[in-house]
């Protein structure tokens, strides 16, 4: 591993799409309780279920996301993943309503349905966004031996843009603007991040070659 520091530049464009992600991860989670809850409640089901979904898919995204950063060597493809990601968000508003009566009126159980409501519209997106860490230690730590650093301070970071974004969102966001717009806009934040993805790879690539 070489001792030469990633330019800044890239610390500070991965730092700031960390921080991002993380509280988009939480904002997400704490919109699509709004788009639950008229379908199948408000209780403790429905946040047993989003919290269990939330959790499955960042977990199952830490994961494969290891690999396929040491895979894939870049964050040109995540960031294409990351657009993704992110018009899914978008047009969460439009997916519930199409999806959500239908399921209302096959699945009876309030439990599962609260859980197959919170798979359909969270899974995907948490684990896709999930993966933003081990594929940005994976780029820092090609250009430096300070892995203990590094790992933490992108941990960090993301965990306290969690909290800003389960905080903001519940206690600003939501009452201000409405889940529909709050899901598209978190869906644009999603797509700017992979953009700023894209941008990195392209930077790593001129730098190396």
């Amino acid at each position: 591993m070489s001792d030469t520091k990633a330019p800044p530049v890239l610390y500070v464009l991965l730092a700031i799409n960390a921080l991002l992600l993380g509280g988009c991860i939480m904002a997400f989670e704490m919109v699509s309780s709004r788009f639950i809850s008229p379908y199948f409640g408000g209780g403790i089901f429905a946040w047993g279920a989003i919290i269990a979904t939330v959790l499955t898919g960042m977990s199952a995204g830490y994961v494969v996301g290891g690999l396929a950063a040491d895979r894939w060597q870049g964050v040109g493809i995540f960031g294409c993943l990351v657009i993704a990601a992110g018009v899914l968000v978008a047009v969460t508003p439009e997916l519930v309503a199409l999806a959500f009566p239908v399921l209302m009126d096959t699945v009876y159980d309030t439990r599962w349905a609260s859980l197959i409501g919170a798979v359909m519209i969270l899974l995907v997106p948490t684990f896709v966004l999930a993966m933003h860490s081990p594929f940005e230690i994976r780029v820092l730590l090609k250009s430096t031996a300070a892995a203990g650093r590094t790992v933490g301070a992108m941990n960090g970071i993301a965990t306290f843009g969690a909290i800003i974004g389960t905080l903001g969102t519940s206690f600003f966001l939501i009452p201000s603007f409405g889940s529909r717009a709050l899901s598209v806009g978190i869906g644009l934040t999603v797509v700017a991040a992979g953009l700023v993805y894209l941008a990195v790879a392209w930077m790593t690539r001129r730098r190396e070659s």
